[in-house]
């Protein structure tokens, strides 16, 4: 009867090993005496083989056997021990071992259970590789980077470069609240929550303070991340104190450019009647001599002499008008006069200005109208000063031999435009921005001729944008330049006929 049930019971307990869902074995004298399906799965040996061998045989590490014996001793169990053991493939996979003594039939033995922690392992070793590298490329860094608590903005790293920053040692950094070290700590819940909502917060400006009292401007990207199991905020910053202190220095330089350009400006418009009146004086005494409106001058050189005062004052009197006319609109005491201008009389006019200097160059000057006589809301002076200066430059560039070619028509959006089209050495399109500054003249073989201050493109430039239209310069070198004056719709009037 004891013989029956003492079989019944070993049935039992080996159903019980055999179907577990772990790897078990039986030890007795340092060799696996049973070892159920799931152990030879996990070693990776043929059904059978383990029966006799001795357990050190698998471990990796020889003296990891030794502590785990030495710790069964002591302790008279072994609870989760992670070991390295080789497969029978030769693989070496992380187990964890729990152990305890047991007498099985009659000797004292050893129960032993496992766990595959191999995936565990990698992931953990992955993590802390991952861990390694951060730190490297965080430290490394030249920007200082800094890692917080979103909940309450505790400092959980900081690297070598926030150190150098905030001038602090790491002891008075790690376990402080970031809003400690800034101008002004109410902000910081701010952010934490406009970077829980999106994620993210970039170009953000925060004022630092360091241990002496004194702060320095920052900006921050901050981005919301896990650190170590926590919801944190990984910042990187820079000290923009320099970049303040030199768009400072640019901003005065700047007003000051202003300043001194607008002084400039106001004074050539004031002067404007005291520069004038000697000139015309010049210019009218020197046609008196050169008509010898009182009788003869004694020595017919004196008339030569007359006549290039005469020419060399009003050459004078030009480009002063010309510099006086773009300083007054620099200095907004260019005004305008509105009335409804007829362009084809405007356009007709500065022909007649011109068309002397035309004949003396060879060049023919063609009108095209695609639109009756069109009116424009606009100051009648300035518009025959827009059209005289556009084609005042036509003359003076246009090839001798061939022609200027005048169009203007309302465009299908209602817009004027007003075309006037040389036959010019051209313009180089890197150049063409350059032509419409003050100033700006091309230097040619085609150009060297030609006489000007630079100033008639800008200042017809300036007043087409006073009346709210654009000029624009089409060119192409060896063929001739187009200048194209459009005025917006809104001053374009509805009676053409």
């Amino acid at each position: 009867m004891m013989q029956r049930q003492l079989q019944e019971s070993e049935f039992k307990f080996r159903t019980l090993l055999e179907t577990a869902p772990i790897p078990l074995v039986l030890i007795s004298n340092g060799k696996y005496i049973y070892a159920n399906e799931k152990t030879y799965s996990l070693f990776g040996v043929p059904d059978g083989e383990l029966l006799g061998r001795e357990t050190k045989e698998f471990y990796a590490d020889p003296e990891a056997h030794a502590r785990a014996l030495a710790l069964l001793t002591k302790e008279g169990r072994v609870e989760s021990l992670e070991v390295e053991i080789q497969r029978g493939d030769g693989a070496l996979i992380w187990i964890t071992v729990s152990s305890a003594p047991i007498i099985y039939d009659g000797e004292p033995s050893v129960f032993a259970g496992m766990i595959d922690i191999t995936a565990a392992k990698q992931f953990e070793e992955a993590l802390l590789e991952s861990e390694r590298r951060f730190r490297a490329i965080a430290e490394s860094s030249p920007i200082p980077l800094i890692i917080t608590k979103q909940s309450d903005g505790e400092i959980l790293y900081a690297n070598a470069q926030t150190k150098l920053v905030l001038e602090r040692e790491e002891v008075d950094i790690i376990g402080k609240s970031v809003a400690s070290f800034m101008e002004d700590p109410a902000g910081r819940e701010s952010r934490a929550t406009a970077i829980a909502e999106k994620g993210y917060l970039d170009r953000d400006e925060i004022i630092m303070r360091l241990p002496d009292g004194t702060s320095f401007p920052t900006v921050h990207s901050l981005r919301s991340i896990i650190f170590d199991g926590v919801p944190a905020i990984v910042g990187a910053f820079m000290d923009i104190t320099e970049q303040r202190r030199a768009e400072l220095d640019l901003r005065q330089a700047k007003e000051e450019a202003e300043a001194a350009n607008a002084t400039k400006s106001q004074f050539l418009a004031v002067m404007s009647h005291e520069l004038r009146t000697p000139l015309n004086a010049i210019i009218g005494f020197s046609e008196m001599m050169t008509q010898k409106v009182f009788g003869p001058l004694g020595h017919e050189r004196y008339g030569d002499y007359a006549v290039d005062i005469h020419d060399s004052g009003t050459h004078l009197l030009e480009l002063l008008t010309d510099i006086l006319d773009l300083s007054r609109i620099e200095a907004g005491h260019m005004k305008r006069e509105e009335t409804v201008v007829n362009i084809s009389s405007v356009v007709q006019e500065c022909i007649g200005f011109v068309q002397m200097r035309a004949r003396e160059n060879n060049v023919d000057i063609r009108t095209h109208a695609f639109d009756a006589a069109p009116k424009l809301l606009a100051d009648n002076k300035q518009a025959k000063q827009i059209v005289l200066n556009l084609l005042t430059n036509a003359v003076k560039y246009t090839t001798p031999g061939t022609g200027i070619n005048i169009y203007w028509a309302i465009k299908a959006s209602g817009e004027l435009e007003l075309r006037i089209v040389d036959k010019g050495p051209g313009i180089p399109s890197l150049d063409i921005e350059r032509i419409l500054e003050p100033f700006t003249r091309l230097e040619s073989p085609h150009t060297s001729r030609v006489e000007g201050s630079g100033l008639g493109l800008a200042i017809a430039k300036s007043l087409v944008e006073g009346h709210g239209g654009r000029l624009d310069i089409v060119s192409d070198v060896g063929r001739g330049t187009e200048a194209i004056v459009v005025f917006p719709a809104d001053r374009v009037q509805g009676d053409n006929d």
